[in-house]
């Protein structure tokens, strides 16, 4: 028989009145048989939860629906607390995310027991009859200490990956073996643990390094867990980045500490054995703060903060123990640190190196005789002295009792009221001198720069202004007169007109083109005789010219029209020479 408690009992008598038998099931049942203590009492039966909730509050009993979907409600009285599910089938999609799709109510228990794990956990206790309901034989994997698959082992790890962990949690609880084809099949579906979540992973990674002290079991079960993760090649689906073929080697001082943790810091000692495993695999990822990250914070596990920064300090100093010297380890900085720690982090620290460990509390008991402050509340100088007395400015006290703290922890001074005021004076004459020097040099810099930039404006405008005097230009440039042979001397005006550059006022304006100035009696005979040159050389242009001119569209608005008569005065002109 099983012992039940009376509100148990009481609640079971409620059900059956109703037609519904209600059953103790999972872990409670499998434990009262091994003679291991029970912690969640689970319950089911084939009553809807709608019925569950009102046959409760008639009865003085307290509910809460956990999940509606499931068939999931909370029962509580007089401090006792257990949960029921009403009886279902499962189905699931391909992912193995460990939450069904499909749920289907039924009234066999023998239904509901298909959708258990292993044949240890699916037993069934009448709690009104002392009845024991085994429909998969797991007495007798109770007997011979072995997990095993309910059903299939394929469909048990298909529908959810999350059963591939509980698996191995299992083997450190309870200290059973695996089922050889059972175990076969989760190696083949390890990839099934991808698509459960971070959070619930971790969860369960902490059951099971710390599975061997639920049941007090003398056996180290927590090797377990490297063990099979390391076989099933589980790091590259529980970690996120590249764990593909990663494996944590089972030897060593981190693995021997592992071994030796007790239940206050085994999930410490577990992270430290697998970040040294992990930053020596890859070489390339040795910054400690990015390697921690990557296994438990929002790119892994998604760990606290809290439990990511203290799992941090604690490899720190892990490497410290290590690596470096005796000297180097007792050092003042090393002692402060060393005392900041968790009690669960001191716990583990003597489990990888317990002589230095010691070396270190000796160290602290004398900085604590020579009055060295471990934190900047056991500086011998307060805040108000150093504003009131010294005359500093509040808002460099921080600063300056930051320094004088570093200087006690470094052996430069001693902690003492009148060395501290005397170097907090001297620190604070040389930080308003740094200050005052990067004040001018941030104005020298601030005035190199507008210079430059006031250059730069400069030339941008220069630039602005040259290309608009060019735009200028283009859009009111004279252009070359067309004339006729009329006038020699009119076609030499024209050819002057046209090559002469305009000039620009100060102003910016154009200056009107000035016409040529007329020529002086005493250089006409030579100008006519150069006019008659130029006759015969340049009458075929001019006709040719004009007889273009006269064939084409519209001369330009600019040009001069040509004459009808051009041609023949051309012609007479060329004759008589």
């Amino acid at each position: 028989m099983i012992e039940v408690s009376e509100n148990l009992k009481e609640f079971a008598k409620l059900t059956d009145a109703a037609g519904y038998k209600t059953y103790l099931v999972g872990g409670f049942v499998r434990n009262s048989l091994l003679g291991l203590s029970v912690d969640d009492v689970d319950i089911a039966g084939a009553m809807p939860v709608e019925d569950v909730e009102t046959i409760c509050g008639m009865a003085g009993f307290k509910t809460d629906v956990i999940n509606k979907k499931l068939g999931t409600i909370q029962i509580v009285k007089d401090g006792d607390r257990f949960e029921y599910t009403q009886f279902r089938r499962e189905e699931y999609d391909e992912t193995g995310t460990h939450s069904p799709n499909q749920v289907e109510f039924v009234t066999n228990p023998k239904d509901d027991a298909v959708r258990r794990d292993f044949t240890v956990n699916a037993f069934y206790y009448d709690i009104l009859e002392g009845k024991l309901l085994d429909f998969f034989k797991g007495q007798k994997d109770l007997k011979r200490k072995k997990l095993k698959a309910v059903t299939k082992p394929e469909t048990v790890f298909d529908d959810d990956g999350l059963r591939i962990l509980r698996l191995i949690r299992f083997t450190c609880e309870l200290g059973f073996n695996i089922d050889s084809k059972t175990y076969r099949v989760a190696k083949k579906c390890a990839h099934k643990v991808k698509d459960i979540s971070r959070e619930r992973i971790l969860k369960e990674i902490k059951i099971a390094v710390n599975g061997g002290l639920k049941y007090r079991l003398k056996n180290e079960t927590h090797g377990n867990v490297i063990k099979y993760f390391n076989d099933l090649n589980l790091w590259q689906y529980i970690f996120e980045g590249n764990f593909k073929n990663f494996k944590v080697k089972q030897s060593g001082k981190l693995y021997k500490a592992y071994l030796l943790s007790d239940g206050s810091n085994r999930f410490t000692a577990f992270m430290c054995l697998v970040l040294y495993n992990y930053i020596k695999a890859k070489s390339s990822e040795n910054n400690i703060a990015f390697s921690v990250n990557q296994l438990l914070g929002l790119s892994g596990l998604k760990e606290s903060n809290k439990n990511v920064q203290e799992i941090y300090n604690a490899y720190l100093f892990v490497q410290k123990l290590m690596y470096l010297t005796d000297v180097e380890i007792t050092s003042n900085s090393n002692c402060i640190a060393y005392e900041k720690l968790p009690f669960n982090v001191k716990n583990y620290l003597p489990l990888v190196n317990e002589d230095k460990v010691n070396k270190i509390k000796i160290r602290i008991m004398e900085m604590k005789k020579s009055n060295i402050p471990f934190v900047e509340e056991d500086l011998a100088i307060s805040n108000k002295h150093l504003i009131e007395e010294i005359k500093i400015k509040e808002q460099h006290v921080s600063k300056i009792r930051s320094t004088l703290f570093e200087m006690c922890v470094e052996g430069m001074i001693v902690n003492d009221p009148d060395i501290l005021s005397e170097q907090a004076k001297f620190l604070n004459e040389k930080l308003l001198k740094i200050l005052a020097d990067a004040n001018k040099r941030a104005f020298e810099e601030k005035r190199a720069k507008d210079i430059v930039r006031n250059q730069e404006i400069a030339i941008k405008q220069e630039a602005l202004e040259n290309a608009q005097t060019k735009a200028l230009l283009e859009s009111e440039a004279p252009v070359e007169q067309e004339v006729s042979t009329d006038s020699i001397e009119d076609l030499k005006v024209s050819k002057k007109v046209a090559m002469q550059s305009p000039i620009i006022t100060e102003s910016g304006e154009l200056e009107p083109l000035k016409e040529p100035a007329p020529e002086t009696e005493e250089k006409k005979p030579a100008k006519k005789s150069a006019s008659k040159k130029t006759t015969k050389t340049s009458g075929a242009k001019s006709k040719t010219a004009t007889t273009k001119t006269t064939k084409t569209s519209k001369p330009k608005t600019a040009s001069v029209k040509t004459t009808k008569k051009a041609p023949a005065k051309t012609k007479t002109t060329a004759k008589k020479d």
